[in-house]
């Protein structure tokens, strides 16, 4: 458990570009559709990415190769900071260490790489065990 990295790609629509978080020690539990009619599965067609957070006076957080890197709500996040952010139907995730990808195309991306998710939904639990919950399809 745990034992997965995702690239979280965070869309700035001032910028009109995304900005790329590695996010390591996480839960991938892959979704998996039928079509009767054409007697096929899909692989992966949805996904759910659970990772811990930690939490301190300045806010929630993960660390990413040993840093630190707070979370930020969408409309505070501010792309000069080192932050991350979840938002709905615009930023996606990528199974794997894909920071080294430059010119990100989401379209591209999905027809050249698997595993490739638009997050639709996303949660945040404060109980013993604190974690992130993204549901992407």
């Amino acid at each position: 458990m745990y034992n997965q990295t995702i690239t979280l790609f965070n869309y700035s629509s001032d910028k009109d570009e995304y900005f790329k978080t590695l996010i390591e020690n996480v839960e991938v539990q892959p979704s998996y559709q039928t079509v009767p009619n054409l007697n096929q599965t899909d692989s992966n067609t949805s996904v759910l990415i659970i990772f811990e957070y930690l939490e301190d006076e300045t806010g929630k957080y993960i660390y990413s190769k040993g840093k630190k890197i707070y979370y930020s709500k969408p409309k505070s996040w501010d792309i000069s900071s080192e932050k991350f952010t979840i938002q709905n139907n615009i930023d996606f995730v990528i199974i794997g260490d894909y920071t080294n990808v430059e010119n990100v195309n989401l379209n591209e991306m999905k027809n050249s790489i698997d595993d490739v998710f638009v997050i639709n939904q996303f949660k945040t639990f404060f109980d013993e065990l604190k974690h992130f919950e993204i549901y992407a399809n």
